[in-house]
């Protein structure tokens, strides 16, 4: 109760609110989350923040457009904490701390010194750290209970790959994104309404990125919702025919796809890239004459697997056992199938499992990897982050479908 009076005396010399009926209204709630209050006090303090980070002007008809898109934000913040409070996750003050502090350095500023700018700015201590509580806590949610679903295999990595390279004579496009999400079709409305109001305010003058930040649900909203370089025909298809058409610094949207409005932004073109993999092996082979030598050689390539961490170790032991040693630059898709699985996701200096060949038992070490930049372990990455959103949002749908909310703004 003390930090709530303090609160808001600190936004009667903000808002100007004096009088006890402001008083009153400013606590009385906004919403109930499962017989959870979010006050307007809250709404207040959030509304304040977004307007500020967005780079928005603090109008009337700014609030008022921006008011049910920061309320639906609480909402899902107010769920996810609930949501991190049945599975017994908590986030220390450190963590937040930690949070405050990137932001700082993000800022080029002591913590001390964004505080002091949020502070002058309007922006309570209490409104940021609450936010970067939901976050926190949402994203151990998510990485504990939907990191360990997710499997990518090489089969969808290779796939990944050979679409890069058949869309290698496409010109390149880098897109910015802020994605509203709906549920079920009654949501669609306010979404359509949410994402509208956001495209006229970037349109008034406000930057995308922050804009972004604040109010996109995609995994990009981080970056502010930067897609990075792509080719046009990676994006959702509902954007492709229309980014073909945008010129660089334009806008589109709201844009409808299945569960969501888009805002697009094209930063940038440029033309194909020239996307060849290749890449430099060194084999060695223990040698196998039938049967129960190459169960014994398995066990021996494994073994000498285990200290190679070079293609100078791997070329001593072609010496020593057989094999090719290093062999020259080559084109990945070259490689037999089974040698592409094998070293597909290696880094440099990294031995395979032992692989059957004609000869005996080979163990391949990755000495070099050029050409088109086609980086397996980035895009194991990418395809893990984008199956992880998928899930993620499913898990917020559920959350709200099963969840009791009244909202009495």
């Amino acid at each position: 109760m003390r930090r709530l009076i303090s609160t808001f005396l600190a936004l009667t010399l903000i808002f100007g609110l004096a009088t006890s009926a402001v008083a009153q209204n400013s606590l009385r709630a906004a919403a109930l989350v499962n017989d959870e209050i979010i006050s307007v006090l809250d709404v207040i303090l959030r509304l304040r923040m977004a307007i500020v980070s967005s780079g928005l002007e603090d109008t009337p008809e700014a609030r008022d457009r921006l008011t049910t898109p920061v309320l639906r934000a609480l909402i899902d913040e107010r769920l996810q904490l609930q949501e991190a409070e049945r599975l017994d996750i908590a986030v220390t003050d450190e963590q937040i701390d930690n949070g405050l502090n990137r932001l700082a350095e993000q800022n080029r500023m002591t913590r001390s010194q964004f505080l002091q700018s949020l502070r002058e700015r309007g922006i309570l201590e209490e409104a940021i750290r609450n936010q970067l509580l939901a976050q926190l806590s949402w994203r151990e949610v998510v990485t504990r209970r939907l990191a360990p679903q997710v499997e990518i295999d090489s089969e969808e990595i290779e796939e990944t790959v050979a679409r890069i390279t058949a869309d290698a004579s496409q010109p390149r496009v880098r897109v910015a994104e802020i994605f509203i999400a709906f549920d079920t079709p009654s949501e669609e409305s306010e979404a359509r309404v949410t994402a509208g109001r956001l495209l006229d305010e970037i349109q008034n003058g406000a930057p995308f990125q922050p804009v972004a930040q604040q109010f996109s649900q995609s995994a990009t909203a981080s970056v502010g919702g930067d897609m990075g370089w792509l080719a046009v025909q990676e994006l959702p298809p509902e954007l492709v025919e229309i980014v073909n058409e945008m010129q660089p610094g334009s806008l589109a949207g709201p844009i409808r796809t299945i569960g969501g409005y888009y805002i697009v932004a094209l930063v940038d073109r440029r033309a194909a890239e020239n996307v060849e993999d290749r890449i430099q092996l060194a084999e060695f082979i223990v040698p196998a004459s039938g049967e129960d030598d190459l169960q014994v050689a398995t066990a021996e390539a494994a073994r000498l697997a285990e200290e190679v961490r070079s293609c100078a170790q791997a070329n001593s032991l072609a010496q020593q056992y057989g094999g090719a040693g290093t062999t020259g630059s080559q084109p990945f898709d070259a490689l037999s199938a089974e040698v592409r699985d094998a070293v597909s996701g290696l880094g440099i200096g990294q031995p395979s499992a032992p692989l059957e060949v004609e000869s005996g038992v080979a163990v391949y070490t990755v000495c070099l990897r050029e050409g088109g930049g086609i980086d397996r372990q980035a895009i194991e990455s990418d395809l893990r982050a984008e199956r992880l959103e998928l899930l993620a949002r499913r898990y917020m749908r559920d959350l709200r479908r099963d969840s009791n909310v009244e909202i009495r703004l």
